[in-house]
Order: C-alpha cells, then structure tokens, then sequence
C-alpha cells in the first residue's frame, strides 16, 4: 500500500509518499532481538530477509533517524527491491518514535552496541550491504577535540576489518577528522 505517513512527528518533515503497511505492526514486532506473542525470531537470520540489510548505530532514536527512513521507503522505490532497515540502538526508542515507524514495512529496532560483537551479529552485520554509524551525543562534548571521534573511528575500522565488504558511513564530530578519514577514490 502506499500513502502518506499517518505521523509527520518531527518539525521538518514533509509528507513524502511512501510504501506503508495495511495495519501498522504492533510495538512489541518492531523490536529485532526479543520474540512476542506475533513471532518468535529472536536475530535477524531467522526473519530469512531477501534483500540485504541496512544498519544504522546511533544513541537514540529521534527526528533525525525518522528523516533517514523515510526516503527509503519512499514510493518511487519497488516494493520488492526495499532493503530492511534495523536500527541498533544504545538506548529504548519512545513511544512516540515507535508510533511514527510502525507503519512503514520492514523497520525493526534492537537495543544494543556498536562495541559488541554479538549485539552487531544478532542485528545482521553479516547480511548487511550497508551501515550508518551516527556519532554519539555524549562523545560530542569531549574535552579534547581531536579525541571526539576516538571510539567512532576504532569502532567502525574494527567493522570494516571483520566485514570487509560492509559499505560503511561514518558521522564524524571534529572537521579536522574530515579529510583524513574520508573515502578516496
């Protein structure tokens, strides 16, 4: 089916047609790593997924992760050709974040780390074409700014030594950082 967002929660947002399901899935469906009374899958290998996954790291969920998916749920994309998105999160998602993507097919969520394996395994690194690695709220206040994206940039050259073929984008805090991580072609 396609529509618009029942829920346009978050200033900015502008209705964007978009591939929606007929009943939006309940709250307890959404979440990846925890079976419900709906389905028993407890990682992302169970679901049996047909298009290769995307994975987004952040601290929270917020309007930010909501204009992320919206576009790619956007109409002017086949059906078939949609890839599943899970969001690894360090922190539970609100109600009203839930509310806003519970509509949209193929959305889960999973409350974990970026910083360990089995979170990374479980949420389907190794089924994944793609991962978004949001830089922490909490490193973006360090007291050496050169050091403000030490744990992003080990963390996601770590990913990208176990899962070589992984396409990996990295928010960076500090603009010195910019250049020298940047991908070169």
């Amino acid at each position: 089916m396609k529509g618009y967002p029942p829920n346009l929660p978050y200033i900015g947002s502008s209705p964007t047609l978009c591939h929606l399901l007929k009943e939006k899935v309940p709250y307890c469906c959404l979440r990846l790593e925890k079976g419900c009374e709906h389905n028993n899958f407890e990682d992302a290998k169970a679901y049996s997924f047909k298009n290769k996954l995307i994975i987004v790291s952040a601290e929270t969920a917020g309007n930010g992760l909501y204009n992320f998916i919206v576009p790619l749920r956007a109409s002017y994309r086949l059906k078939k050709e949609l890839n599943p998105i899970v969001l690894l999160l360090d922190n539970q998602p609100d109600t009203q974040f839930l509310e806003a993507v519970c509509g949209f097919p193929m959305v889960y969520y999973m409350v974990g780390s970026i910083d360990n394996l089995d979170d990374l395994l479980r949420c389907g690194v190794s089924f994944a074409a793609n991962m978004v690695v949001v830089d922490k709220e909490s490193t973006m206040s360090a007291e050496e700014d050169y050091m403000a994206d030490a744990k992003t940039i080990v963390n996601v050259q770590t990913l990208f030594r176990l899962f070589s073929s992984l396409s990996i984008i990295t928010e960076l805090t500090h603009p010195g950082q910019h250049e020298v991580y940047a991908v070169q072609s």
